[in-house]
């Protein structure tokens, strides 16, 4: 690992994490328990959820609050995803080759130094993964920027892992420019039946899906079916303010699939939404 990823990684680990915004929001952004098909999967630090701001809780629950909020002014300075280093190590049976982002342009400094954090997190994570493996291992990993308008920064981070056979595993984390906050999958909601709601739009997409292609197959007649998304399931919201619901390789479906995605039609979830601040 480049020396300088080691001293950004030393100085992230200096700052303390206010334990008051820990309280409000501890099981935010704390990972989702994977489904049974499902390798074990990179979790979010908890030093992220430390960093988001204490507006999350109030917009969560209030929707008289997420209104007030949607009429913020626009944020003047540039919000910035940047490559600010890249690992790249190979081996005679192994390699690695990772890009590590960097958030800028953020008021919210300390949410900010967070998330750049975790990010300096996972590239040491894989690269402990590739320097312990003493078999054949090929490990990519980047980033891209799925969504960014005026309101929100969508980033994914995409994992390839390759020993026996390949696994890819996307993450995503979107940002509320405005309100200088992490958005989370239940913070969109007003209770937790957009849970059994979600779930069920994507079972009903499962099956017309396979009868319309018969190449399609997901796991829903088996003893290890698909039942339920997890509260926190991996989401991201598109260009045109629609929810999309993702999963990993092999987690609900055969691996040649790949990372499965399904766009929820607003409609269906209209009535639970928090507001339409950032779906409609």
């Amino acid at each position: 690992m480049s020396n300088r990823l080691k001293e950004w990684r030393r100085q992230y680990n200096d700052i303390p994490i206010p334990t008051e915004l820990d309280d409000i929001i501890e099981s935010a952004l704390t990972g989702h328990t994977p489904q049974k098909h499902m390798k074990k999967r990179w979790i979010w630090p908890t030093s992220i959820v430390a960093a988001a701001s204490i507006f999350t809780a109030t917009v969560n629950f209030s929707p008289q609050a997420a209104k007030a909020m949607s009429e913020v002014p626009i944020l003047k300075q540039i919000i910035e995803v940047i490559t600010i280093d890249k690992i790249h190590e190979e081996q005679e049976s192994k390699s690695i080759d990772v890009e590590i982002p960097e958030i800028s342009g953020l008021e919210n400094h300390q949410l900010e130094t967070h998330l750049n954090q975790a990010f300096l997190e996972k590239g040491k994570q894989l690269y402990q993964e590739y320097t312990d493996s003493n078999g054949h291992l090929a490990i990519q990993s980047d980033y891209s920027i799925v969504n960014e308008n005026n309101q929100i920064l969508s980033i994914e981070l995409n994992t390839f892992k390759a020993e026996a056979s390949g696994y890819e595993q996307k993450d995503y984390l979107t940002i509320d420019k405005k309100l200088q906050t992490v958005i989370t999958l239940p913070s969109l909601f007003t209770s937790e039946a957009y849970v059994e709601v979600i779930s069920e739009e994507i079972k009903k997409q499962m099956k017309q899906n396979m009868a319309n292609d018969e190449n399609l197959i997901y796991w829903l007649d088996d003893v290890e079916s698909f039942t339920t998304i997890n509260r926190d399931q991996p989401f991201f919201i598109n260009e045109d303010n629609h929810l999309i619901i993702s999963f990993d390789e092999y987690e609900v479906a055969p691996g040649y699939m790949g990372v499965v995605q399904f766009e929820i039609p607003t409609e269906i979830i209209n009535e639970i939404l928090v507001s339409d601040r950032y779906i409609n």
